[in-house]
């Protein structure tokens, strides 16, 4: 018979060589990432199938959309942990945010950077965030 009308099993990619994912929204309900812990849970499973198995969770900080603070985030990360350590999973899993660059970040306030001192930033696609390059330098 021809192979061409034999399904093929999808092809897998082994991103172990990556190890880390440093801009995931994984953790549950806290913006357009994992609704809740089983589809946090069932997310990082997967990316582990595929050889990720460190990740830094970003969710958004975007005061009109998703107001998250680094309590939040923090409370978030602890419900996962837990999950992953009653289920003996050897991941491991932090957490740091991505922060809207606009008119309602305050440079002041306590923020959520990635280890090595690095914070993650966006800016609008519809306008040019405002102080941009200011806000950029005062977090050097």
């Amino acid at each position: 018979m021809l192979s061409f009308f034999k399904t093929k099993s999808p092809l897998v990619t082994d991103l172990s060589w990556l190890g880390v994912d440093l801009h995931s929204h994984l953790l549950p309900g806290l913006d357009d990432g994992a609704p809740d812990l089983e589809t946090s849970l069932f997310l990082i499973k997967k990316l582990n199938e595929l050889g990720f198995h460190k990740f830094i969770c970003t969710p958004h900080i975007f005061k009109e959309l998703y107001p998250n603070t680094p309590a939040t985030i923090n409370a978030a990360l602890q419900t996962v942990q837990t999950a992953l350590q009653k289920e003996k999973a050897a991941i491991e899993i932090l957490a740091s945010a991505e922060y809207m660059i606009d008119g309602d970040f305050d440079i002041q306030e306590e923020l959520q950077g990635m280890p090595g001192e690095y914070l993650l930033v966006e800016m609008s696609y519809l306008s040019e965030s405002p102080n941009i390059e200011q806000t950029i330098f005062d977090l050097q």
